[in-house]
C-alpha cells in the first residue's frame, strides 16, 4: 500500500459534497498524503470500506434526513443488524456532514453514519464536523479541512511542519494603487504601479500546486515560482528574486490613508445606490494582510466547436435536456404536460405576485397524493444568457455546435465529462438549460476566475475574496446579496475566463419544487400548483434587477393565458375537452420523492394545518381530498376536527383562495378557519397579525388536540422564520397549559416528529 494512503468518499446529491471532496483531495494531496477519492456508490466496486484503515467522508443529507440516493444501498448494508460489534476495528474516520439549520433533522445522514461507524467498532482519528449552508458552509468547510490534514499527519505519523491550511500563501505589502484610467495607451492591460516596492512572498506551496496542475519551471534563480508567475509578474513591471517578487522602477509610496480616504470619496460621490454597492465588492479592505488561497483546480475540460452551419432550431427543440441525466429526488421519469390554465391570484396593488397554474396530467404515467410535490424543468432567462455570452465574448459562436471531452493530460483524479451537459448542442443552449448560471459562485470557482484576471487590484480583491482570511467580505458580499455569475464578472471587468473553465465550475440547473394544490379524487386527470413570482432589485452588487429563475420564466410564458383569465381554457373545459392539449403551452415536469407528509387515511384523526401565505397551497389538496372522502365515508364514520392558520398581509389584497375556503368551512370539512394579516390596519385582538398570534389565542384548545386526541399537525411555508416560530408556539403552549418545563415541552415535541406526526414542507 501506498505511504500515507487514506480513502475519501463523498455522498452528494447535488453536487456539494462532491466540490468540497474534490476540493479536499487536492489539498491532501499538497500536503504530501495519498488520497483515493470515490463516491459512495462505489462500495464494493472500487473499494471494500471492510479493507480500509483510514477513511474521510463527506456526506449531505437529503429529504426528511436521509441518504443521498447513491448512498442507500452502501447504508442498508452497514445497517444490518446482523454485524458484529468489532466489525470495523481496525477502521479511523471522520465524517464532515453538510445540511441547512433551516430544515429538520440537520445533517442527519452523517450523524447517523458516524453513530452507526462506532457502534461497529471503528474509532475517530478527528472531529466530525457538521456545516451549515443556511449560514454558508465555509464557516465550518475551511476549518475542518485545515484540522483534519493536520490528524491525518499526526495518524500516519508524519514529521513533516503542517502547512496553513494546505492552500498558497500570499503576502502582499503596500498594494500598488493604479488609476485604470490611465493604463498605458500602448497596452491597455497594464497599469502603472504606485509603490516602491510590491512584494509578493510565496510559500513552497505553489510549487505542489503547479507539478500537480503539470506545469514546469525555469531553472534558474527563480525555479520556484511557475512560469505562468513569472509571466504575470513581467507584464506588471515586477522582476523575481529568488522566493520574492519585487517591482521595478519603485514610485513614491502612497500613504496608507491615501487608500482609505479615496474609498471614502468615492462612496460619497455622484455614483448610483449600485455603483456604491458595486465599489463596496470590489474595494481591498484587507490591502497588507497576507492571504490563504485554496488551490487552483486543474483543467479538465475540452469545448470542441464543429465546422460548418449553425445549430437548427427545430433540431435543438427536441434535444433531451441535460442528456436525459437523471435527477435527483426523481419519484417519476419527466412528463411533458400542457398548461391548461394560469391565473393571477393577487390584487396588482398586492406587494407580492401570486400565480395559479393548472396542468393536464392525464397523459402521464405517474399519479399523484395531496401533499406532493412537483418539479418543474426550466432554462436560465433569456436576457441574463444573452449578457453572459457577450460579455464572455462568444455571441459570434454562441449558436455553433460543440462537444465536450476530456484535456487529453489532465491531472485531475477521476476526471470526466459532467454528465448533465447536453452533447452536440450549442453554449447557447448549454448556458440555458444545463448550467446553474444564477448561484454565487464557489470560493474555489473565484480562485479560478483570479487566474484570468489581467488588472492587479482586481486580481487582489478576488484573491481575497476567496481566501481564508475574506471569508466574512465572501458572505456579505457574494453569498448574502446572492450575486450571480454575471455579477462577478460585470463587478471584475478584466476577468476574462474562457468558456471551458467556466463549465468546470458551474453547477447543474436544477429543477424548481412546488407544491401540489389539488387533489386527484376533486379534480381528476389536472394538478394545479401556486407560487409568488420571486423579484430581487438591483444593488448590493447585482448589476441588474431580475426575477426568479423559474417563476420568471413561468410569468412570461404565460402572460396570454394570463389576460384570459376571466374565461379561462382551465379544468371545466379539460373535463369535456380530450383535443384541448394539442396547441397549448408544455412544461417538463416529474413527481418529486415524499414519503410523510400525506393526509392520514383515517378520517378521525384531527389535523391542524399551518401555512400563510402560498403554504396554503397543499392544503388546500388536502382539503379537496378530505371533502371527497368525508362524502364518501359511511354515515358512522368518526369525522375529526380540522383547523387551518392561514396569515396573508392584506384581506382585500392577497387572501388566497378565500372564496374556496369559505366553501370549505360552510360544507363542515374545515372545523376552524383562522386568518390573520399581517399588514392590515388598524390591528385588534380580533385581527391577529402572525399564524402564531392565533395559535396563543386558541392555545388551550390547540394543546388539546395535539395531546390528548393525537392530531396531527402539517406546517408550510418559509423556514427560516415562520416555521421556527411556529414550532416554538407550540413548545410554549405545552409550558402554559400542560405545565411542562422546557426540556419536557421539547421531548414531547420531538416524540412528535419521530411519530410523523408533525411535519413540514418548508423552503428558504
Amino acid at each position: 500500500m501506498v505511504e500515507n494512503d487514506f480513502l475519501l468518499v463523498y455522498a452528494s446529491q447535488t453536487g456539494q459534497a462532491e466540490a468540497i471532496a474534490e476540493d479536499f483531495y487536492l489539498a491532501a494531496l499538497n500536503e504530501g498524503l495519498s488520497p483515493r477519492i470515490h463516491c459512495i456508490s462505489d462500495n464494493e466496486k472500487e473499494f471494500h470500506l471492510e479493507k480500509e484503515s483510514c477513511v474521510v467522508f463527506i456526506v449531505s443529507t437529503t429529504g426528511e434526513g436521509e441518504p443521498p440516493e447513491k448512498a442507500l444501498k452502501f447504508w442498508r448494508k452497514i445497517k444490518r443488524s446482523l454485524l458484529p460489534a468489532n466489525h470495523f476495528a481496525f477502521l479511523s474516520f471522520t465524517v464532515l456532514g453538510l445540511g441547512d439549520t433551516n430544515y429538520t433533522n440537520f445533517c442527519n445522514f452523517g450523524k447517523m453514519l458516524s453513530r452507526r461507524l462506532e457502534e461497529l467498532g471503528a474509532s475517530n482519528f478527528s472531529e466530525s464536523m457538521w456545516a451549515d449552508d443556511g449560514v454558508g458552509l465555509e464557516v465550518v468547510v475551511e476549518p475542518w479541512k485545515e484540522k483534519t490534514l493536520c490528524q491525518l499527519k499526526r495518524h500516519f505519523g508524519t514529521n513533516q511542519e503542517i502547512k496553513n491550511d494546505t492552500c498558497v500563501d500570499i503576502q502582499i505589502t503596500n498594494v500598488p494603487v493604479s488609476e485604470i484610467d490611465n493604463a498605458t495607451q500602448d497596452s491597455p492591460n497594464l497599469c502603472s504601479v504606485s509603490s516602491p516596492e510590491t512584494v509578493i512572498k510565496l510559500d513552497n506551496e505553489f510549487e505542489k500546486m503547479q507539478i500537480q496542475q503539470n506545469q514546469y519551471f525555469d531553472d534558474k534563480d527563480s525555479k520556484s515560482l511557475p512560469l505562468q508567475l513569472q509571466s504575470d509578474a513581467h507584464q506588471n513591471g515586477i522582476k523575481l528574486v529568488g522566493s520574492l517578487i519585487k517591482s521595478e522602477n519603485p514610485q513614491p509610496a502612497i500613504e496608507k490613508s491615501t487608500i482609505s480616504d479615496r474609498a471614502v470619496n468615492d462612496s460619497s460621490s455622484d455614483l448610483g445606490p449600485c455603483q456604491q454597492d458595486l465599489h463596496s465588492l470590489t474595494h481591498s479592505s484587507m490591502n497588507e494582510l497576507p492571504l490563504t488561497l485554496p488551490l487552483s483546480p486543474p483543467r479538465f475540460l475540452r469545448v470542441n466547436f464543429l465546422p460548418g452551419e449553425n445549430s437548427d432550431p427545430e433540431i435543438s427543440k427536441m434535444a433531451i435536456i441535460q442528456n436525459g441525466f437523471p435527477y435527483p429526488g426523481a419519484k417519476s421519469p419527466v412528463s411533458q404536460v400542457p398548461i391548461i390554465s394560469a391565473k393571477r391570484l393577487t390584487h396588482h396593488n398586492a406587494v407580492k405576485t401570486t400565480l395559479q397554474i393548472d396542468l393536464d396530467i392525464r397523459n402521464c404515467d405517474w399519479s399523484y397524493e395531496p401533499g406532493d410535490t412537483i418539479a418543474v424543468i426550466c432554462p436560465n432567462d433569456v436576457t441574463e444568457v444573452s449578457c453572459l455570452l457577450d460579455r464572455l465574448g462568444l455571441k459570434d459562436i454562441s449558436n455553433k455546435l460543440c462537444y465536450f471531452d476530456l484535456l487529453p493530460n489532465t491531472q485531475k483524479k477521476n476526471a470526466r465529462v459532467p454528465e448533465f451537459l447536453q452533447q452536440s448542442s450549442t453554449i447557447s443552449e448549454v448556458l440555458s438549460t444545463c448550467c446553474e448560471i444564477r448561484e454565487p459562485p464557489r470560493k474555489v470557482f473565484l480562485r479560478a476566475l483570479v487566474d484570468f484576471t489581467e488588472n492587479p487590484l482586481e486580481k487582489r480583491r478576488l484573491q481575497e475574496l476567496c481566501s481564508k482570511q475574506g471569508s466574512d467580505d465572501f458572505a456579505k458580499f457574494i453569498r448574502e446579496p446572492n450575486l450571480s455569475l454575471l455579477d462577478i464578472l460585470t463587478a471584475f471587468p478584466s476577468c476574462k475566463p474562457p468558456i471551458d473553465v467556466l463549465l468546470e465550475n458551474l453547477p447543474r440547473l436544477q429543477p424548481r419544487a412546488y407544491s401540489a394544490a389539488s387533489s386527484p379524487l376533486a379534480m381528476p386527470g389536472c394538478l394545479r400548483f401556486v407560487f409568488n413570482i420571486l423579484h430581487f432589485k438591483s444593488g448590493e452588487g447585482r448589476s441588474s434587477d431580475r426575477d426568479g429563475v423559474c417563476t420568471g420564466w413561468l410569468n412570461t410564458i404565460t402572460r396570454n393565458l394570463q389576460r384570459q383569465q376571466l374565461e379561462p381554457k382551465g379544468y371545466d373545459e379539460l373535463k369535456s375537452d380530450s383535443t384541448i392539449t394539442n396547441d397549448l403551452l408544455q412544461l417538463q415536469i416529474f413527481l418529486r420523492t415524499n414519503r410523510f407528509f400525506h393526509l392520514p387515511t383515517d378520517l378521525s384523526i384531527p389535523l391542524v394545518l399551518i401555512g400563510p401565505g402560498t403554504g396554503v397551497s397543499p392544503f388546500i389538496g388536502f382539503l379537496q381530498h378530505r371533502s371527497k372522502m368525508i362524502s364518501n365515508a359511511t354515515s358512522s364514520t368518526s369525522i375529526g376536527a380540522t383547523w387551518l392558520f392561514y396569515g396573508c398581509r392584506n384581506k382585500d389584497l392577497d387572501f388566497l383562495f378565500k372564496e374556496e375556503l369559505d366553501t370549505f368551512v360552510s360544507d363542515g370539512v374545515l372545523t376552524k378557519l383562522l386568518v390573520s394579516h399581517s399588514r392590515d390596519s388598524p390591528l385588534s385582538d380580533n385581527c391577529p397579525r402572525y399564524v402564531q398570534d392565533n395559535m396563543m389565542r386558541f392555545g388551550e384548545e390547540l394543546v388539546a388536540l395535539i395531546y390528548e386526541r393525537n392530531a396531527q399537525v402539517y406546517v408550510c411555508g418559509d423556514a427560516k422564520g415562520m416555521s421556527p416560530d411556529v414550532y416554538k408556539t407550540f413548545r410554549g403552549l405545552l409550558v402554559s397549559y400542560r405545565g411542562m418545563d422546557e426540556i419536557s415541552a421539547e421531548s414531547f415535541m420531538t416524540e412528535m416528529r419521530v411519530q410523523k406526526r408533525y411535519l413540514e414542507d418548508v423552503w428558504v
